[in-house]
């Protein structure tokens, strides 16, 4: 197990979470070659500096606090890329659990064929997660679970930023994280991992779901209300805008993006006629409305720019 776990680099990022943090890494240390694991806590600018809060004498870990200052979710994982130095890079949220085969997963996926790989997410929550949560909307709170099958990923689903891997040389390959995109903050947008994702396939290389490397995610009950899951959704919409726009791919004005909005409309009023639950045609339409703010954003941007 030792020679697998040496090829992996482990970048977690976080800010201001410090009791959350400390769950995952002593999960991180129970893990199966942990100690050969190369492990970098990228502090987000936190209040208080991490490395003051965390017991780092009794953890049995190759672990390194660095400390920058507030850039956000990418910046944080393109700083942890570059003080680590593994074949493989794990990325991790702050709040996970680890099954104690996690690190032989990641290292058993990359035999040759795979680039990137997302490892399957459990919830770990404090109650059960509504029925009124769609699975596909799962993703809102990085829950993953397709199977025990390891495999190509469906067209609604792909890596979630909690749990996945990458080679260096494909990162090398590629480029890094996109710094105007994802988490800033108590910012909900996303989309970091995503837009990666998206480089890696068009460079032609393979992207699997893989079970084998599972974590349980902390889901804080908050999160499993209405409310909160229409904000994410409006936080997806301005996402999936500024992803097209790094791109040049997206809708040039507002016009147009007015008609994917009556389109959402139109989505959302034949669930409603399907019966399917009230709040999945609300989504559609939060999402929209992040949609026209973000791109009523930009327009205003570049008109500053202009002036």
């Amino acid at each position: 197990m030792s020679i697998d776990a040496k090829r992996i680099s482990v970048v977690i990022p976080t800010r201001d979470r410090a009791a959350l943090l400390e769950r995952t890494l002593r999960s991180l240390a129970r893990v199966e070659g942990a100690a050969e694991l190369e492990i970098v806590v990228v502090d987000d600018g936190s209040e208080v500096p991490l490395a003051d809060q965390l017991p780092l004498a009794e953890l049995d870990l190759d672990l390194r606090v660095l400390r920058q200052e507030p850039g956000g979710l990418n910046v944080g994982r393109n700083s942890g890329v570059a003080a680590t130095s593994r074949e493989i890079v794990a990325f991790l949220d702050d709040d996970v659990l680890l099954e104690p085969d996690w690190a032989l997963g990641v290292a058993a996926a990359f035999d040759g064929r795979r680039a990137l790989i997302g490892g399957r997410i459990l919830a770990d929550a404090p109650v059960p997660i509504p029925d009124w949560v769609h699975p596909r909307k799962l993703t809102y709170i990085s829950v993953l679970d397709l199977g025990d099958r390891p495999g190509p990923f469906p067209s609604w689903a792909g890596p979630v930023g909690a749990n996945f891997a990458v080679l260096r040389d494909v990162l090398h390959r590629v480029g890094p994280f996109r710094p105007g995109l994802d988490r800033t903050g108590r910012s909900l947008l996303s989309g970091g991992d995503t837009e990666l994702v998206g480089r890696v396939l068009a460079a032609g290389l393979v992207v699997e779901y893989w079970p084998a490397a599972t974590v349980h995610h902390h889901i804080p009950v908050e999160r499993l209300t209405k409310p909160w899951f229409r904000e994410r959704a409006r936080a997806q919409g301005r996402s999936n805008v500024l992803m097209e726009d790094v791109h040049g791919l997206g809708p040039g004005d507002l016009a147009r993006e007015a008609v994917w909005a009556l389109r959402a409309g139109g989505i959302a009023v034949k669930r409603l006629a399907a019966r399917e639950p009230l709040i999945d045609a609300e989504l559609w339409l939060w999402s929209s409305r992040g949609r026209l703010e973000a791109r009523r954003d930009l327009r205003r941007a570049e008109r500053r720019g202009g002036a």
